[in-house]
């Protein structure tokens, strides 16, 4: 009731002003909603970018990472087959710089395994543990040739040996002969002469029969290495093809498989050629 009274004694000019500033009123509550709904608007899609650029980072520092992963682990096969390629000719006792090699490419191969999709870990673990058993399988073919090496060292420090008795001889028949020694001296000095040459010549006969065992059995394991990594040439293509596919790179696996063959095939017939002209200039007496 009062309300009433005091709205009805209101004069009626003040309605007026009244109706304005109930208006003014209206009016700043209306633009005070819309800023609040525009503000609210613009919050929600700022909250909106600010996750989809979190999102985008993330995934930028995991497409990094995972390249960074991805061509350490093709840097090391290259790297492991390179090894595998020269274990025959390596010195078996540095033991330091062959488990060097093998440690990092396991490392690559699991950093690898870590970061890939399920389907590409499942194959570079394969390849992994397919590596594993060559490496096992291709140092006990490089036995042959590693004991070959070790006869050779063992006639070149015998052949040296005899060398210097050769030349110790020679001058204490040369001090012989000068002081006029007894002839009995001499003739023994002599025969020691001719027992070292004799030995010199058998080391030299040996020497040449060792070294052409070598010289097959460096052939024969480059041939069966050349062979056991070709055989995973199809392996190697599919996990090739698999991480240049989490990058959104053309593949063509087939054609990389075939790739991968041709370049084992030109790797294999390179080495035989380069046995057999190694062997030719031995036989020729033109190498070393």
């Amino acid at each position: 009731m009062k309300v009433i009274e005091f709205l009805q004694g209101v004069p009626s000019p003040a309605w007026g002003l009244a109706g304005a500033i109930v208006g003014a009123i209206a009016g700043a509550y209306g633009t005070l909603r819309a800023t609040k709904t525009t503000n609210q608007s613009n919050d929600a899609r700022f909250e909106k970018q600010l996750e989809h650029d979190a999102t985008q980072k993330s995934k930028d520092r995991a497409a990094s990472l995972r390249r960074d992963v991805y061509l350490k682990a093709v840097e090391e096969v290259a790297a492991i087959n390179g090894l595998l390629g020269q274990l025959s000719t390596v010195d078996p006792t540095n033991t330091k710089y062959i488990s060097e090699g093998m440690l990092e490419f396991f490392k690559a191969m699991a950093k690898a395994s870590l970061v890939a999709n399920e389907h590409a870990r499942e194959k570079v673990s394969e390849l992994s543990g397919a590596y594993g058993r060559l490496i096992i399988e291709l140092m006990a073919d490089a036995n042959e040739a590693h004991q070959l090496r070790v006869d050779i060292n063992v006639n070149r420090e015998s052949y040296e040996v005899m060398h210097a008795e050769r030349s110790r001889i020679l001058a204490a028949m040369r001090d012989a002969n000068e002081s006029k020694d007894s002839k009995y001296k001499f003739e023994a000095l002599s025969r020691s002469f001719d027992s070292v040459i004799t030995h010199i010549e058998e080391l030299s006969v040996e020497f040449l029969a060792l070294n052409e065992k070598h010289i097959n059995a460096l052939a024969a394991y480059a041939a069966s290495t050349a062979n056991k990594i070709s055989g995973l040439a199809d392996l190697q293509a599919e996990v090739s093809a698999l991480l240049r596919s989490e990058f959104d790179l053309d593949v063509d696996a087939e054609a990389m498989k075939a790739q991968f063959k041709r370049q084992s095939e030109s790797a294999r017939a390179t080495g035989e050629e380069f046995f057999t002209r190694l062997k030719a200039m031995r036989e020729e007496g033109t190498a070393d």
